[in-house]
């Protein structure tokens, strides 16, 4: 797994996340970000799996 691969869904969270914190936004735009986040932060998470099971069959 690529650095930038984190890289770059770490910058999209921080983003979306950003944006609810720091402007009104409309309930549906929540709904989408928060879909946006939640996606990311699950593609992150699968991510970071597949490097651990990667990194224990080196072992």
């Amino acid at each position: 797994m690529e650095d930038s691969e984190l890289i770059s869904s770490l910058t999209i969270i921080k983003g979306y996340s950003e944006l609810l914190m720091r402007t009104k936004q409309t309930e549906e735009d929540i709904i989408n970000f928060s879909k946006i986040i939640f996606e990311e932060a699950t593609s992150l998470e699968e991510k970071l799996s597949n490097n651990q099971s990667e990194n224990e069959k080196l072992v």
